[in-house]
């Protein structure tokens, strides 16, 4: 240890010789047209097809977990993209032909992506118990995990397995409304929509039967929390102290 002291106490004079600390320090801080926030909140998917000219419908429950990126272009008009993923269970119809029954089931775990267009009503911060907004928009959807589906019919008697027959990549549109309760930090977003699925079928692989069309919409409660970006310009200052070697010769002074 010895022979490391020199090295030591040549490395300690030299870094420290002319000691700076920089701290920064925020000049100004200006709000900007972009918003950021995120979304939590239930869905309610409405599986419905029509099969034989029959028309069926199930409902099946999802949990959305999303982000909210945000354009305002005026105090009316904002541009909104919110990608959120959907968790739920299988997505299960049942149905019933000539006095048979019949179900389906398959995996559901959606990549959602609505961009929506928003309008304001009401811009002031007092709740006065109506929307302040409606949005409408484009929603595209991809379920990742769309592998085979599990189906039941009178003939077989117990579940097999046959290929999809949805397409991963689905497409809808999305009308909302909701309230904008403006308070001291974030922005309180509590908004209800419905999601109008358009035709999602691929190929029918359900044998025996004639499925031709399956959509998927969803009406939809979230919660929103949101908040206004900020521009931010720091400004770095300099403050000279003494060099380290002159704070530890104090300390061997004072002792």
């Amino acid at each position: 240890m010895k022979r490391y002291l020199p090295l030591i106490f040549i490395f300690t004079f030299a870094i420290s010789g002319n000691t700076h600390f920089k701290a920064p320090i925020i000049i100004s801080s200006t709000p900007t047209k972009y918003f950021s926030g995120l979304s939590v909140g239930f869905s309610n998917i409405e599986n419905k097809t029509i099969i034989n000219g029959i028309k069926f419908s199930n409902s099946n429950p999802a949990l959305h977990l999303g982000l909210l990126i945000e354009k305002e272009f005026s105090d009316y008009f904002k541009l909104s993209l919110r990608p959120s993923v959907l968790i739920s269970g299988d997505i299960k119809n049942n149905f019933n032909i000539e006095n048979k029954n019949y179900s389906y089931s398959y995996s559901s775990a959606l990549l959602e992506v609505p961009i929506l267009f928003a309008f304001n009503f009401n811009t002031s911060k007092n709740f006065n118990g109506f929307p302040n907004y409606v949005h409408f928009g484009p929603d595209l959807i991809y379920n990742f995990t769309n592998q085979v589906v599990k189906f039941t019919g009178a003939n077989i008697g117990y579940a097999s397995s046959v290929p999809p027959f949805v397409r991963s990549y689905e497409t809808g549109l999305k009308f909302g409304i909701g309230y904008d309760i403006k308070l001291k930090f974030v922005n309180f977003r509590p908004e209800m929509g419905y999601i109008l699925g358009f035709n999602s079928l691929n190929k029918n692989t359900i044998p025996n039967l004639n499925l031709s069309e399956v959509t998927n919409n969803q009406y939809t409660f979230h919660v929103v929390l949101s908040q206004r970006m900020n521009k931010v310009i720091y400004k770095r200052i300099e403050r000279t102290g003494p060099p380290l070697w002159e704070k530890l010769l104090g300390i061997f002074k004072r002792k």
